[in-house]
């Protein structure tokens, strides 16, 4: 499974105490519900005027079907507030009682404790999938994320804290079915990812990031690789563009703590799912540069590992990650640049 990122917010460039209206559609029943507060370097979005159902979702960017979001959460006041928090997916952009979308929420109910479920919205009205209840230990700066797949009579739904399921057991691969017998009774296919709010408190996100989301168990020798190619004008060099997805899996090798990275470079072009030059033949990538962070959220400082790699003519690789820590549900972060590209590459990738 990889995180492949679309967008990201850290809500700093925003105007106390108004929608963020530059990057995101209002989605709420009633207009402007969810708002930037705080004072840079610590704004966030919170719902601070309604004890209803609000969400917003990003109005940029192209989207799968299968797609992930999530939040950073902050303004946890520990007594209890029942104030909510968290990400949506597949958001239709409907205002007032025609949205739908799938939602991770976090509810502050006690001293020190909260509540996460899953949620479908059809029509606004809510049918939870899943609860974990009395969770202790969840705090400001914790990651919560919301995974969803699949568009025929059943989509799959996940839940993931600060990149673990351990403390989630009851949110994993939640299935919602395409159940007859009412307008409000059908699975969501298609939307955009964004934040979802209710409560007139504190708790908010203190940022965002959403994309699609691809389910690969393992990266095999039947895999094929990145991206279109091109020759620069007046040489023989090739250029590989910047498009496609990145499946990647982090494993630890049998008998030893060593953690090892398979990649996978995958798009479509005129040919077909595979890297090919102009005259149709394979491509093999070579001088990948790439950071490998033990975070999904912290990228800042030094990596964990830095290397090179190069691609098979399956566009796949194998490198191991000496340094890294952590354990099978985890996730980190991958950043790859190649000579070119103009900007880096990354996703989040789980370890199994």
């Amino acid at each position: 499974m990889a995180l492949n990122s679309v967008a990201s917010d850290d809500f700093e460039s925003y105007t106390d105490d108004n929608f963020p209206a530059s990057n995101w559609e209002d989605c709420d029943n009633f207009s402007g519900q969810l708002r930037c507060f705080g004072v840079s370097p610590n704004k966030r979005i919170t719902n601070a005027y309604s004890l209803a159902d609000s969400t917003m979702r990003r109005s940029a960017g192209t989207y799968s079907a299968d797609q992930y979001s999530w939040i950073v959460i902050t303004g946890l006041s520990g007594v209890g507030t029942n104030d909510i928090i968290g990400a949506c997916v597949r958001n239709s952009g409907e205002t007032g009682n025609a949205q739908d979308y799938y939602a991770v929420r976090c509810k502050e109910v006690g001293t020190s404790t909260v509540d996460i479920d899953l949620v479908r919205f059809v029509n606004n009205t809510a049918e939870v999938k899943a609860t974990q209840s009395g969770l202790s230990g969840v705090a400001n700066g914790d990651v919560l994320l919301i995974t969803v797949s699949g568009t025929g009579g059943t989509v799959t739904l996940n839940a993931w804290l600060n990149g673990s399921q351990s403390l989630l057991p009851n949110l994993v691969n939640v299935t919602d079915t395409d159940n007859a017998g009412g307008t409000d009774q059908r699975i969501i296919a298609a939307g955009r990812p964004g934040v979802y709010g209710n409560g007139a408190g504190t708790l908010g996100a203190a940022s965002w990031d959403g994309g699609d989301y691809t389910i690969t168990s393992t990266v095999t020798s039947s895999g094929t690789p990145a991206s279109q190619a091109s020759t620069l004008a007046g040489t023989a060099e090739r250029i590989v563009k910047a498009t496609g997805a990145i499946s990647a899996q982090v494993s630890i090798v049998a008998g030893t703590a060593v953690r090892q990275l398979k990649i996978l470079l995958t798009a479509s072009n005129g040919a077909g799912y595979e890297l090919r030059d102009e005259d149709n033949t394979p491509l093999e990538l070579t001088g990948i540069t790439f950071e490998w962070y033990d975070s999904l959220v912290n990228t800042t400082g030094s990596p964990v590992y830095t290397g090179t790699f190069d691609t098979d003519a399956s566009g796949e690789a194998t490198v191991q990650i000496p340094g890294s820590v952590l354990i099978a549900g985890q996730f980190g972060t991958l950043i790859m640049r190649h000579a070119s590209i103009s900007n880096p590459v990354s996703a989040a990738v789980p370890v199994s």
